[in-house]
């Protein structure tokens, strides 16, 4: 019998929050010199219950979010680590993606999260030997972290690795890009500057970039996409546009790694804080937040309420964001904006309501989705039946998702990445599909 894909259809509700990230515990066996979420080189401690995080992604499934990512500290300290991985088995529609420094991976570890519904697992990972690794991270922690990257190949998860480097180390961050396509150690290489946030704000100026390094770190990235790509490893720079507004060449026409879309419009995303605290996004940076974005607390009232009070806020439309100018230059002190004492200022202000901030700098209306840049990229009819293509090839791994601003998002599961579309774009989409996509 002939086998035959299931028809490709949108998510009957339209949605405004598309990612959820869960700092689930304040703790970690690192004392990163870049941390975000440490402060003054010390760890809080509190930790979300494995009932409170399975009530998050629940939650999460319900309102139709595309992804939860689950973080830390370090989410394998938890001592409930093996309920938090049950918790992501019986979601519908959500992704779950988790973040790990990877040293502490045991065969437990590994066995619950082969059985759970992780969709991928995020390994922090700054170079390709100790020299360039542990000086940042802590002696010994390079080895135990590739012996835990290999450990994880057991999961059968796609991995991606994430690489903080600096203005020292950016010159061969390339080779641990081809150390892990050389051998399939993961899928996508995700590089990163450092942010003057948390513990990181003692240090920054040492490692910051400069502009001209974002630059010659995009060039780099470039240069080698294409060939990597084709070696099986996507390679991108996540943190060029936010300091510069310009683009590399592995930002394809219309897709986005989530992280990116979240870099561009600050309420698609909600964040739950370790003590339980639901938090709006838009005037943050790091772990930086500007003035009082708490909601609520999930100790105190169901996460699903406090998801749609965060949802009802963000489409009011009036929470205001800082431009990208201003807040690279707070959360990278790069451009016009750069100063240490102006962000210090910045974080400083705590009182404020979410919706009514009165800044010493220039603020601006979060500009929603249908208003990026991107979408003025062409769209055509080989685009459209490259996407129908890749949907039918693995429809169970996809989504197609209608966007509160207008915009649909078709949405992989896999690799976290969601593909922006036009409304007559989705319909030729789904007419392809459909009738051509098999």
């Amino acid at each position: 019998m002939e086998f035959q894909k299931p028809p490709l259809r949108r998510d009957e509700y339209s949605v405004q929050i598309i990612s959820v990230v869960v700092d689930v515990i304040n703790d970690c066996n690192h004392a990163c010199i870049y941390c975000h979420p440490m402060e003054d080189g010390k760890w809080g401690g509190e930790m979300l219950s494995a009932d409170q995080v399975g009530d998050v992604l629940r939650a999460s499934d319900e309102t139709g979010a595309l992804e939860v990512l689950l973080t830390g500290g370090e989410l394998t300290m938890h001592p409930e680590f093996g309920r938090i991985m049950d918790q992501t088995r019986y979601l519908q529609r959500v992704a779950v993606a988790m973040v790990t420094n990877a040293t502490l991976i045991s065969p437990d570890e590994v066995k619950a999260i082969r059985k759970s519904g992780i969709t991928r697992i995020c390994v922090s990972l700054d170079g390709p030997d100790s020299d360039m690794h542990d000086p940042r991270r802590g002696r010994g922690k390079f080895a135990k972290a590739v012996d835990g990257l290999h450990a994880l190949q057991e999961t059968e998860k796609p991995v991606t690795v994430i690489s903080v480097l600096d203005r020292r180390t950016y010159p061969r961050i390339l080779e641990l890009s081809r150390m892990l396509a050389d051998q399939d150690l993961a899928d996508q290489h995700h590089i990163c500057a450092p942010s003057y946030s948390g513990s990181a704000r003692r240090s920054h100026a040492e490692y910051a970039l400069t502009m001209p390094d974002y630059h010659e770190v995009q060039a780099l990235v470039d240069g080698s996409y294409q060939d990597l790509l084709n070696a099986g490893l996507y390679l991108t720079f996540n943190s060029f546009w936010p300091a510069t507004g310009e683009h590399g060449v592995s930002e394809r026409p219309r897709t986005l790694t989530l992280s990116q879309a979240r870099e561009r419009t600050k309420d698609l995303y909600a964040i739950v804080r370790s003590n339980g605290d639901v938090r709006t996004t838009a005037a943050a940076w790091g772990r930086e937040t500007i003035g009082n974005a708490v909601v609520g607390n999930v100790g105190e009232e169901p996460t699903s309420a406090l998801l749609r009070r965060t949802d009802a806020a963000y489409r009011r439309g009036n929470i205001r964001q800082l431009p990208r100018e201003v807040e690279a230059g707070s959360k990278f002190q790069v451009g016009s904006y750069a100063g240490q004492t102006a962000a210090d200022a910045l974080v400083s202000i705590r009182s404020a309501p979410f919706e009514e901030l009165d800044l010493p700098v220039p603020t601006q209306l979060v500009q929603p989705l249908n208003e990026l840049d991107i979408l003025a990229n062409p769209f055509g009819d080989l685009d459209v039946a490259n996407l129908a293509g890749q949907i039918a090839t693995s429809p169970e791994q996809w989504r197609l998702v209608g966007h509160a601003s207008g915009i649909d998002m078709a949405f992989n599961r896999t690799t976290s990445h969601v593909t922006l579309l036009k409304s007559e774009e989705t319909d030729a989409l789904m007419r392809e599909y459909n009738i051509h996509g098999a």
